[in-house]
């Protein structure tokens, strides 16, 4: 019998507590386990159990974003490792991927784009994730003064 995928251990260091709740509760609604942290001195002990690594670039702690993902790489090289930034005019972006982050994405990046290129960052890897969720469509709510109808459906 064939062994199953296991489940994606991530872990994510952000330092702030808004978006890391807003990732973390996004990404274990995914089926994503989950460890939020805030420093990197923090995330340290966590690297040799993490499959995947999220880190919020200006991060906190002792040692800076880039010689974090460094830090992982070595410990982890298998890891995949996103870095998200809101610091993209000091290439930050280019910094983090030479560091060895398999993807940086820019501030501000939405949970849904995160957990793809998580997604594809672990391609290929013996961990799963969930099946990606359909996403609900929100009603159109403007409604025109006359009639009650969708502007779309007034026939302008």
């Amino acid at each position: 019998m064939e062994d199953s995928p296991r489940p994606v251990s991530l872990l994510l260091v952000h330092p702030d507590s808004d978006d890391r709740d807003m990732y973390a509760h996004y990404l274990r609604t995914n089926g994503v386990t989950v460890r939020e942290v805030d420093s990197t001195d923090d995330a340290l002990p966590l690297i040799p159990d993490a499959d995947a690594v999220v880190v919020g670039v200006p991060a906190v702690g002792r040692i800076d974003p880039l010689e974090f993902i460094r830090t992982v790489r070595s410990i982890r090289n298998d890891a995949a490792i996103v870095a998200v930034t809101a610091c993209v005019y000091n290439g930050e972006i280019a910094k983090a991927e030479r560091a060895g982050a398999d993807v940086a994405l820019m501030k501000p990046c939405f949970p849904e784009t995160l957990l793809q290129e998580v997604r594809k960052a672990l391609d290929g890897s013996d961990v799963r994730l969930a099946p990606a969720q359909p996403r609900r469509r929100v009603p159109d709510r403007r409604l025109e003064s006359r009639g009650g109808r969708r502007s779309t459906d007034a026939g302008v």
